[in-house]
């Protein structure tokens, strides 16, 4: 099991995520109060980049044609074909560190 440090805690803002980059994949890590969630960074649909959109129910939304992903199992609720990898995240004191080969 390989985990990577990605930033401090105090480097996200609610709500919002930050891309970051995982053993050469790109990753958006978006922070919801205490709780951080992970995905693959690129949005099925067009490519944009996730981590440019917001975190809203329970859903990444994002930002290009507001397409959504269930921010625990990936998958969008419009389209069975479209889902993102969902990675494990933990908070170690400060840091945030997610799982390359989950």
């Amino acid at each position: 099991m390989s985990w990577v440090l990605v930033g401090d805690a105090a480097l996200w803002k609610h709500r919002r995520s930050r891309q970051v980059d995982v053993a050469g994949e790109k990753v958006a890590v978006f922070r919801d109060g205490e709780r951080f969630i992970a995905v693959g960074d690129t949005c099925p649909h067009m490519g944009a980049s996730l981590a440019d959109g917001k975190l809203e129910n329970g859903q990444i939304q994002c930002s290009w044609h507001e397409w959504r992903y269930d921010a625990a199992t990936g998958q969008c609720p419009f389209r069975e074909w479209a889902k993102v990898r969902v990675y494990e995240v933990e908070r170690r004191g400060d840091g945030i560190w997610v799982r390359a080969d989950s």
